[in-house]
């Protein structure tokens, strides 16, 4: 927000059907149930990897891809799926759609997510060449 884009917050909470078939350790070693959703699990939606889809996860893969590209090309994520109000995000409401199965024949957006955490963040003064010089810094 402070750099002058134009934001938009999800908060994905699926785990993968995949990973379900892990529950009793499986190749990974661990049960679905402690893995939940993580960072990147978002990806096999969002590139329609339809190996990695199961039930209604192939509609969530069209409606994350539509919502990326249109962000990408337009500047606005939206979708022909469903119909989706999701406005720009703004620190002082924290607004943002969650995205999860089953899609719901209307994605409406939320707000104060994990408001507490987010504030704290908002209140940091970390310089941008911390956050992106990678290990340089150190």
């Amino acid at each position: 927000e402070k750099a002058g884009g134009n934001p938009f917050l999800y908060f994905f909470n699926h785990t993968l059907e995949v990973l379900k078939f892990t529950r009793d350790g499986g190749l990974l070693g661990l049960g679905y149930d402690e893995m939940g959703s993580f960072h990147g699990s978002e990806l096999p939606l969002v590139f329609d990897f339809a190996p990695a889809l199961i039930n209604d996860e192939p509609q969530l893969a069209t409606v994350m891809g539509e919502l990326w590209t249109s962000f990408a090309g337009e500047g606005q994520p939206s979708t022909t799926q469903v119909p989706v109000t999701w406005n720009q995000y703004t620190a002082a409401v924290d607004n943002n759609i969650n995205l999860d199965t089953p899609v719901e024949s209307e994605v409406h957006e939320t707000q104060a997510l994990k408001v507490d955490n987010c504030d704290w963040w908002d209140q940091q003064d970390i310089p941008a060449t911390v956050v992106f010089a990678g290990p340089s810094y150190l």
